[in-house]
């Protein structure tokens, strides 16, 4: 259970710690740091097993039909990866209760989100399913977006360029994972590396590699999407620590670290790695020279470490796989290094330009102290462990392809590219540290950082620095990504000291090329600004402002005021489209015998339609059309179908008293229209319903039931223990569909919530006397209710019947006629009936009756439900039966009461927001419920 427990762990915190943070605040990033750290452990446990060859894995079903598993496996690369996420995020935890002010309402927010930006990480390098895989690199861009755009004050362009590329990629992601499946003949990750023959030689080999890079460039800010990291780095410095030292940047590196053994042996693989990793490499070492503020710097070398290791993979070497996994570990601890110390910097100076600081290293000792060494590690300088894994990275290229597949000139093209960006690398690492912290003091400090602040960054760097003395013990590491990777072991001893070689005098000719640039910066800098390349970031903004202007113009042609203009194109559609289907749907059989009493409920209906076409009075409308719904529920009676009537009966029921809530505000007759105004209204409610009709009458009803509805009568009670067929397709057959639509519902009733209820809320207006009173029924109150003894003695009498019907209905759904969202109907009846006699003001005061808590409960319990089998070893909403306390009920029985809950809150949110009352005689500024007079309080934004 390590696996499933080790990605859970950290979602389910990321749930609790917004609710342990009203209290605690920033201490909220102590618990999280412990889930962390508990999961490190966990998976440190593994290593010895790891490194001897063992595999660990976890296998639910979760999409069944498809084979589609909620699966997880730990291997060497897996664990890799699960330690920097988990070991880097409990530093960056303890940094950012440090980071933050007391007070800071930023602090709770992002701990969490960061905590829940975990979890999805280990899902990712976890994930033994490519579906899995991609489901929670999904999560990943999700997170990001909401850590990078904060409270949407400052960083909500960078957030939306983060979201959009990464998107981009996730698509191609989706698209690569069912090219692979295809091919491999499994969704199992471990069972597609196991088929590479196979997905190399399928005629989709070339499409997936594209797909797969294209992915990796978009998360990993490759050449040409590199623009977006740099925009990203407007968030607060533990997310930047986080997200783009250690984690999410690297996730485009794990995928193609991961699928490396498929592809290996393609040439647009290699060729195409090699090539596009070397110029990433390439540009972003040599733009980050020219950077002047410090997380710019970081932004660019990060973009051109990733590409050293694009690089690596592409090359596809035992060697330069396993020396690509040990750069991993060794930039995740030098670069979050430099991450939190440019947090300090800032944090104690107020300013991140390195025109004006200098001289820090006196102010600052501990910081200048790790910030040396991570920069010394990211440069190649002995003896960090930079040093070490960027010699090897020299070696796999002086080495070359040798018979691995990749093509022969990839070793000396990545060869020279390499070389080029470490010259640069040494160049901006002497730029941060000598233009930082040496010299005079340029900017005086005007905070000095606690220890708490500092000894994340001082651990991370001295942490890079004993795994520089002790690298020999990492050789075990590299042999087994070797092997595991590329098919081979390395033959590498790693050590400090080889010898004279010409691998060292390399390193040593990169490190004084380095120093040569830094001295003559001054120059170069002009040069490189003036044959810079155009500004990603402004292409994207000005791509994104064109399609939201086209948008807008489209609008604008397409945009009509009235809701005669809104219905008239799509109404026009449906009649052409009923047509083809008139012209193209041969009927097949014949149709079903009517009988007498069909053509009395036509006639009635024909009646009930005229009159509502005929009515002048809006409640005289609604009257009629809810005469129409009644005569249709009792056709539905008629042909067998009490489920259906019921349903229809209730919402007729509901609709009318609901509609008539609003149509208060509204005139009590309709606006005269114009003969021809009427005629074409006419014309086209009668072409959509001969030609609905027409359609109904060839399509349906001439031939017997379907294979699935002989399936579902026969085997419904012993798959989902419920004889009401209707529903058991809908919570158990179909219950997917069923949470899609409820999820709607949920969404609806939050969008009446947010458009009507919102602190800047502008009072409505009175309503208008019911019809029953032209004159102004006193008994009608401004609060919404209706004063009368009956009435009032109906609801004591009758609501709390509904209620018990209502629970009564949902009990008995799965073997009578009933279920959730007939029982919600019945219980929204009381609602209306409490409001009605004893007005608005009751609703809104009182603590049960809140549309979100209420909505949002009955999603969760539905989503509960659906969870709740891949979490026991079952499929996602699992069906079957329970037995609880000796009593025997269907699975699904849980499903369907957060139907009902969420029916309930649908109509409460109505109630509540589309019918609040206003008094005739109360001043403007006090209109409101007695909650909502202020709406600087809280008032103005209750559920």
């Amino acid at each position: 259970m390590l696996l499933p427990l080790a990605v859970a762990a950290p979602l389910v915190a990321a749930a609790l710690l917004p609710l342990l943070g009203r209290r605690f605040g920033r201490d909220v990033a102590l618990p999280a740091a412990a889930v962390l750290a508990a999961v490190a452990v966990g998976l440190g446990r593994r290593v010895p097993a790891v490194l001897d060859g063992a595999t660990a894995t976890w296998t639910r079903p979760w999409l069944p039909g498809t084979g589609v598993e909620a699966a997880l496996r730990l291997d060497g690369l897996a664990l890799l990866f699960a330690l920097v996420v988990t070991v880097v995020g409990v530093l960056v935890m303890l940094y950012a209760r440090w980071y933050f002010a007391a007070d800071d309402p930023a602090a709770v927010r992002t701990v969490a989100l960061l905590t829940l930006f975990a979890g999805a990480m280990l899902g990712v390098v976890l994930a033994d399913d490519v579906i899995l895989l991609f489901a929670a690199w999904e999560l990943t861009s999700i997170t990001s977006f909401f850590l990078i755009g904060g409270d949407g004050t400052k960083g909500a362009s960078g957030a939306r360029r983060a979201l959009l590329v990464t998107a981009l990629g996730g698509l191609a992601l989706l698209g690569a994972a069912v090219l692979l499946a295809q091919a491999a003949g499994t969704t199992s990750l471990a069972g597609v590396l196991a088929a590479g023959p196979e997905v190399r030689a399928a005629g989709t080999a070339t499409a997936a590699v594209a797909l797969v890079v294209l992915a990796a460039a978009t998360k990993s800010a490759q050449v040409p999407f590199q623009f977006w990291l740099p925009g990203a780095m407007v968030a607060p410095t533990p997310v930047s620590t986080y997200l783009h030292a250690a984690t999410m940047v690297k996730a485009g590196v794990y995928l193609v670290l991961r699928l490396a053994p498929a592809f290996q042996g393609l040439a647009v693989w290699h060729g195409t790695l090699v090539l596009l990793g070397g110029t990433t490499a390439v540009l972003g070492a040599w733009v980050a020279v020219t950077r002047r503020d410090l997380k710019a710097l970081m932004a660019y070398s990060t973009v051109s470490q990733l590409g050293l290791l694009v690089a690596l993979v592409g090359l596809g070497t035992p060697l330069a796989l396993g020396t690509a996994g040990l750069h991993v570990l060794a930039h995740a601890l030098f670069k979050a290094a430099l991450f939190m110390t440019v947090g300090v910097v800032d944090h104690a100076t107020g300013t991140r330009d390195l025109d004006r600081l200098g001289g820090l290293g006196r102010a600052l000792p501990g910081t200048a102290v790790a910030a040396t060494l991570a920069a010394a590690g990211m440069a190649g300088v002995p003896p960090l462990l930079g040093f070490v894994t960027k010699e090897e990275a020299l070696a796999a290229f002086l080495k070359g392809a040798g018979t691995y597949g990749a093509p022969a000139w990839t070793g000396d093209v990545g060869l020279a590219l390499i070389v080029v960006a470490s010259v640069g690398t040494v160049a901006y690492s002497l730029r941060f540290v000598l233009g930082t912290f040496a010299g005079p003091l340029r900017t005086p400090v005007h905070h000095r950082p606690g220890g708490g602040l500092e000894a994340p960054a001082v651990a991370l760097a001295a942490a890079s620095l004993v795994a520089g003395v002790l690298v020999g013990t990492l050789t075990p590491v590299l042999d087994l990504l070797g092997r595991d990777l590329g098919g081979g072991a390395p033959g590498v001893e790693l050590k400090l000291w080889h010898g004279v070689t010409p691998l060292l005098l390399t390193t040593l000719g990169v490190l004084a090329a380095g120093l040569a640039v830094e001295l003559g910066r001054g120059r170069l800098v002009g040069v490189l600004r003036a044959g810079r390349l155009p500004d990603g970031a402004a292409a994207f903004d000005a791509t994104y402002d064109g399609t939201l202007r086209l948008g807008g113009r489209v609008r604008a042609i397409s945009e009509l005021h009235g809701l005669p203009a809104f219905l008239g194109p799509p109404l026009v559609v449906a009649v052409g489209l009923l047509l083809v289907g008139l012209v193209t749907v041969a009927p097949t059989g014949t149709p079903p015998d009517g009988q007498a009493l069909d053509w009395v409920l036509v006639a009635l209906l024909a009646i009930g339609v005229l009159g509502v076409t005929q009515s002048r009075s809006r409640i005289g409308a609604v009257a009629g059309l809810s005469l129409v719904g009644f005569l249709v529920a009792g056709w539905f009676v008629l042909h067998g179908a009490p489920d259906l009537a019921l349903t229809q009966l209730l919402v007729e029921a509901l609709t009318v008293a609901l509609v008539v809530v609003v149509f208060r505000r509204l005139p009590d007759t309709f606006a005269a229209g114009a003969r021809l105004r009427r005629g074409t209204a006419a014309a086209a409610a009668a072409a959509l319903g001969l030609g609905l009709g027409g359609v109904t009458w060839l399509a349906v009803g001439r031939t017997g039931r379907s294979a699935v509805g002989d399936r579902y009568l026969a085997r419904a009670e012993e798959l989902t223990g419920g004889r009401n067929v209707v529903n058991t397709i809908l919570v158990d057959f179909r219950a997917l569909d069923t949470l899609g639509e409820i999820a709607v519902l949920a969404v609806a009733a939050a969008g009446i919530f947010a458009l009507i209820r919102t602190p800047a809320e502008r009072p409505l207006g009175p309503p208008r006397a019911l019809p029953l009173d032209r004159g102004g029924d006193p008994r009608w109150r401004g609060s919404g209710g209706i004063e009368g003894p009956i009435l009032r003695l109906m609801t004591e009498l009758v609501a709390p019947v509904l209620l018990v019907v209502a629970g009564w209905l949902l009990w008995r759904g799965h073997q009578d006629v009933g279920g959730g969202f007939i029982g919600g109907l019945a219980a929204g009846a009381a609602a209306v009936l409490l409001y009605l006699s004893q007005g608005h003001e009751r609703l809104w005061g009182s603590r049960w009756f809140r549309t979100l808590p209420l909505t949002g409960a009955g999603l969760g319990v539905a989503l509960a439900h659906a969870l709740s089998g891949p979490l026991t070893g079952g499929a996602f909403l699992p069906g079957g039966k329970l037995t609880v306390l000796g009593v025997t009920v269907a699975r699904s029985l849980v499903f369907d009461v957060g139907v009902f809950v969420v029916v309930v809150g649908m109509v409460i949110g109505i109630l509540r927001h589309l019918g609040q009352g206003l008094p005739e005689d109360e001043p403007a500024a006090d209109r409101g419920g007695p909650d909502d007079r202020d709406p600087a309080g809280d008032a103005g934004v209750r559920a």
